[in-house]
């Protein structure tokens, strides 16, 4: 924490009056005289010309009053005292108090597939986010001053997204030959298919990136698809929540290897979470370019999950219409 420390010194004798000509000029000193400049101050003894060479005596014994302490600032979020919220709901966290001369490093411990992926620039004081994905989220921030100096433990608000959320589909993926340190990556895709649909890509009735937002029954956004990120440069998450799936349908969900981008082979991870809780995965499956991935079905409301694992139903060079 910066520290400002101003100094300053004044003597008065014990016969001078200190507010008496405080706006008077400082006259110089007479130096015909022994008094020198203790005696302009008034702190000097002019029949003792020893102790006005050597100034006024210091005790050495005196305490040197220590200097304040740095305060640790606190991370203030905009929460309910129980830390439950809805989704899609704005939630503001600020540091109180600040200070120029220190870094905060913000973080997230989150729920898999939330996307809350955008990390905060450093020295940024407040921030602003919207958690859509149910579980438990953290808020994590570490101070460092200027010159490297850890001086407080990190500061953690934990809370937590609850719904009635039906349920939701993550994909995550790795390429061995991708060292992830640029924005150039493979590309997969996330696909749901309503019942309705006759095939792959079929708008609006297959929903991935390019049909993100599709309206399928109607009433309202929370009975759709709403899709998460679309990650075109490496690993995901890629996420499709169902608040509230159609009664009497069963969805099903695929992965595109849209493109590889040089980088060969990657390999796929799909999980299904039904009312919050993990219903179903498959991890790390082999995917080359325009590989098309059947993974499963999703059965409403009964909630079952049947993915294909192993072998995983996959078509090579699937015809993309992009």
């Amino acid at each position: 924490m910066g520290l400002i420390a101003a100094w300053g010194m004044a003597a008065c004798g014990d016969d001078h009056d200190c507010d008496d000509g405080a706006d008077a000029p400082i006259e110089a000193a007479d130096a015909s005289t022994d008094t020198g400049l203790w005696e302009t101050f008034g702190g000097a003894d002019t029949d003792d010309t020893a102790e006005t060479e050597a100034g006024p005596e210091v005790d050495a014994s005196a305490e040197i009053p220590e200097l304040p302490q740095a305060v640790c600032p606190a991370i203030v979020c905009d929460l309910p005292e129980d830390g439950v919220i809805g989704p899609r709901t704005d939630v503001h966290c600020a540091i109180h108090p600040t200070d120029d001369a220190m870094g905060f490093h913000w973080s997230f411990t989150e729920p898999i597939g939330s996307g809350l992926v955008a990390k905060p620039s450093d020295f940024v004081t407040s921030i602003q986010f919207r958690p859509w994905v149910t579980g438990d989220y953290t808020v994590r921030v570490a101070l460092e001053t200027l010159d490297g100096e850890m001086p407080c433990d990190d500061q953690a608000v934990p809370f937590r997204v609850v719904s009635d959320e039906g349920f939701r589909v993550v994909l995550t993926w790795t390429t061995p030959t991708d060292p992830e340190v640029d924005l150039v990556g493979t590309d997969l895709d996330l696909h749901l298919r309503h019942q309705h649909a006759t095939d792959w890509f079929d708008d609006p009735w297959d929903a991935y990136s390019r049909n993100a937002s599709p309206n399928w029954a109607g009433n309202g956004p929370m009975d759709d698809p709403i899709f998460g990120l679309d990650d075109t440069d490496g690993e995901g998450p890629e996420t499709f929540v169902l608040f509230t799936p159609e009664a009497d349908r069963t969805y099903r969900v695929g992965v595109h290897y849209a493109s590889a981008r040089g980088f060969g082979e990657s390999f796929a991870t799909v999980q299904v979470f039904v009312a919050g809780a993990l219903a179903g995965s498959c991890e790390g499956i082999r995917m080359v370019a325009h590989d098309l991935w059947d993974v499963g079905t999703i059965a409403w409301p009964s909630g079952d999950v049947v993915l294909v694992c192993d072998p995983p139903a996959i078509t090579a060079g699937f015809p993309s219409p992009f």
